[in-house]
């Protein structure tokens, strides 16, 4: 147990606690240029020794002393005034004090989901990119503004500390800013004029079970056997970060710049010099997730071997299709090409092989892949995985590669094996692998150590993930709501972006994602909540959507019409309520309808009667509602809207909001 106590310590105590003072320590929340909740209750906490008294002094006029428990452990209350600042706060003991400067006064709200809301400002380019991101990016000096990023992490167990700091809005720091919650707070900024504070939560291609506690994951069926199987397994992950312990590890900084992953030497010069004759084998190109390897972040060399007996003539590339995240290649030793950017998963690699590299006989091909999330490695088409020439000549590279894990990735540290003795292959078998797609993984590394944090509220931007399971996402989205609120104490608002229109299957007429959005639409039935429609801004080809503009925009006007109660915002667009008939014609009802149009778009509108077959229905506006005939159908009993993985509305309100896809029985 003592290992596994140091693994998940390591760097989450407080930057600004010295060596000299150990013994009071606060969690990373609690730091220079932080923001918190005004008019409110807010708590103050940490470790120091046992028993031992406690002074939480603030700059606003306010002082608490309180107790150590006999583990160390304190908290103290602290009301806040109005929105202000900058003032300091200052915690001491007999013997120690730390003082934590720049605190502003303000509103404070949790952003989360996966990557939609993780996407930074600058983009993930070139494939994934943000609208005006340059100039956006110039733009953004905004010194009350903040943004605390929660470093990714997973546990079994809730924790209490994260890691990750309170960074300024200006143009270096606002590039890693979430763009959502970026713009969501600018505009939260400008209408009230008082400090903003995001604490960013997020984390590409997860899925929502991540995000729930046990707890409440264990009220749903779905879940219930792999709750208790990592209940039943938990020696098994000791095992695994005891061993991890005794290898030597490279800590993630905070801050990642270009030369971040260049600088980390993932065992390259023994893997590129390997007898690789004993590694195992995998066919590429497909995820490694799809393999033996399983569930696996961190870095693996791929080494592929072919026979020649002419070189290529002209100009000669190799192609690898995309590589996801990162890759370094070399072709017989010499490095043919890099891509050292996070986000790059998409990006086709496409790398000139210098003349001379290639010769008659045995070529050798490595590629170090390096993964800190989710899918992993050489995934492309068979096509794609080549030497090509100019001249038009392929040699096809699909197929079997030897490939060696050389590190794991693991709670922001990459854990280093030996090449030379495979030491891999040692790693203690896990029953079930801890990661960000585990259930409640994410929620206790993540979200459980938030909870004494004072909040106004939480948006989300999440769903992608849990496509084809939209019957169990509509129990289970509303529960992960319900269970924060649980959590934090109190019943926030929380305020969710509709998954936009994306190519989710293409051998499906209907897709994927339909359902998916119909389950979001639903959970509007719990009470504070609010649902961004992102229909029309959405990129049928890309699920990262360049305008994160409007998304944020839209989650701020519906705070700022609930729960700021400013006058003359329109927060949604048409939400529908029902439909009845009147002979052979539907009509629809809308609520929010006022100035009720049709655009140009593809979203359809379709009935349908007996026979159970959807027919493009002829919709006609009235005042709050649509007509909707087709002349198949005498009797309709079902109506649906938009009801397409790719679609573009065509259905908005006055205030120029679109209305969600529905589907109404």
């Amino acid at each position: 147990m003592k290992y596994f106590i140091l693994f998940i310590s390591i760097g989450l105590l407080c930057s600004c606690t010295s060596e000299l003072n150990k013994e009071l320590t606060l969690p990373a929340l609690l730091t220079d240029n932080m923001v918190l909740q005004q008019q409110s209750d807010v708590v103050f906490w940490g470790t120091t020794k046992a028993e031992k008294e406690i002074i939480v002094t603030a700059s606003w006029g306010i002082e608490q002393k309180v107790q150590a428990e006999k583990d160390g452990s304190w908290k103290a209350t602290m009301a806040t005034p109005e929105s202000g600042g900058p003032y300091s706060v200052t915690v001491s003991t007999s013997d120690t004090s730390v003082q934590i400067q720049n605190v502003m006064i303000g509103e404070v709200w949790l952003a989360s989901g996966q990557s939609n809301m993780e996407m930074p400002l600058k983009g993930w380019p070139p494939r994934d990119t943000i609208n005006y991101s340059a100039k956006e990016v110039a733009a953004a000096n905004y010194s009350d503004i903040r943004m605390f990023t929660v470093v990714n992490a997973v546990s079994d167990e809730p924790l209490d500390k994260v890691e990750g700091r309170w960074a300024i809005c200006n143009p270096e720091n606002a590039k890693e800013f979430s763009a959502t919650a970026y713009f969501f707070a600018r505009e939260l900024h400008q209408r009230l004029n008082v400090p903003i504070g995001i604490i960013n939560s997020s984390w590409g291609g997860t899925p929502a079970e991540s995000w729930v506690s046990k707890k409440s994951l264990a009220t749903l069926e779905d879940f219930k056997t792999t709750v208790d199987l990592l209940e039943s397994t938990k020696s098994e992950r000791v095992e695994l970060l005891n061993w991890l312990a005794t290898k030597t590890a490279i800590e993630h900084p905070t801050l990642v710049n270009e030369n971040t992953y260049a600088s980390m030497d993932f065992k390259g010069e023994a893997a590129l010099t390997a007898d690789a004759s004993t590694w195992p084998t995998m066919e590429i190109p497909q995820f490694w997730e799809a393999t033996e390897v399983g569930d696996f972040d961190g870095v693996i060399w791929f080494k592929k071997t072919i026979e020649l007996t002419e070189v290529p003539a002209g100009n000669v590339t190799l192609k690898l299709g995309p590589v996801d995240d990162m890759d370094v290649t070399y072709v017989n030793g010499v490095k043919v090409g890099e891509v050292l950017t996070d986000g790059a998963w998409q990006l086709h690699r496409n790398y000139t092989i210098p003349a001379g590299v290639l010769k008659v006989g045995k070529n050798v091909i490595d590629v170090q892949s390096i993964d800190l999330r989710g899918g992993g490695g050489i995934w492309g088409g068979k096509e794609s995985v080549c030497i090509h020439n100019d001249l038009g000549d392929t040699i096809s590279l699909h197929g079997s590669w030897s490939y060696i894990p050389v590190s794991e990735f693991r709670n922001n540290h990459f854990y280093l094996f030996d090449v030379a003795s495979e030491e891999y292959k040692s790693r203690p078998t896990q029953s079930i692998q801890l990661t960000s797609w585990t259930p409640s993984a994410l929620y206790n590394a993540m979200i459980a150590p938030l909870l004494n944090y004072k909040i106004k509220g939480a948006i989300w931007y999440q769903g992608e993930s849990n496509v084809g399971r939209a019957e169990q996402y509509e129990r289970l989205f509303p529960t992960l709501i319900s269970d924060w609120r649980a959590a934090f104490g109190e019943i926030i608002p929380f305020y969710f972006a509709q998954i936009a229109p994306h190519l989710y299957d293409p051998t499906q007429q209907i897709g994927l994602s339909p359902a998916l959005r119909e389950a979001q639409r639903k959970t509007l039935a719990l009470e504070k909540t609010g649902m961004v429609v992102t229909m029309d801004i959405g990129n049928n080809t890309n699920i990262h959507p360049a305008n994160k503009q409007d998304v944020g925009l839209r989650m701020a006007k519906l705070a700022l019409q609930n729960d700021y109660k400013l006058e003359g915002i329109t927060a949604n667009g048409p939400l529908v309520q029902g439909f009845t008939t009147d002979g052979g014609k539907a009509i629809v009802n809308f609520t929010n309808a006022e100035g009720l149009e049709l655009k140009s778009g593809s979203a359809l509108f379709e009935v349908t009667g007996a026979d159970g077959n959807y027919y493009v229905a002829e919709p006609s506006l009235l005042a709050s509602s649509v007509e909707l005939s087709a002349r198949e159908v005498e009797n309709p009993i079902a109506v649906r809207y938009a009801w397409r993985d790719t679609v573009t509305a065509t259905l908005f309100n006055g205030a120029g909001l679109p209305a969600s896809s529905f589907e109404l029985k």
